[in-house]
């Protein structure tokens, strides 16, 4: 039961970073490609740890009832910060930065409740 909730838990964090951020994660081999830190160890709040094929970071994250909670910054296969922001029960909550592949400032955007209120 818990390695199946670890499953899920980084199926929604890999496909989370697919679909927002539009990073090259594989999900062909979860046991190989992508590593979520403590997945036999699958608790309710903590820390997580993407990585791509290379193992290099790709994200960085904290969760708390299964949902997303805490800072979270999601890096380019360079390197370089993509975004870094807030989340608050599993929602965009605060402010948040989007960089490009070269590191520069892209937009700052504002959010409460996963809902955005302002945008720069």
């Amino acid at each position: 039961m818990k390695l199946k909730m670890g499953v899920i838990i980084l199926t929604f964090f890999a496909a989370f970073n697919l679909v927002n951020f539009k990073k090259k994660v594989s999900l062909n081999n979860l046991e190989d490609k992508i590593k979520l830190e403590n997945i036999y160890k699958v608790r309710k709040n903590g820390k997580f740890k993407i990585y791509y094929e290379d193992g290099k970071i790709s994200t960085i994250g904290n969760y708390y009832n299964f949902k997303l909670d805490g800072n979270y910054i999601s890096f380019y296969e360079n390197g370089v910060v993509a975004s870094d922001g807030f989340y608050k029960n599993g929602l965009l909550d605060g402010e948040w930065k989007f960089y490009s592949e070269n590191g520069s400032l892209e937009k700052i955007e504002k959010y409460k409740k996963g809902m955005i209120v302002e945008n720069n």
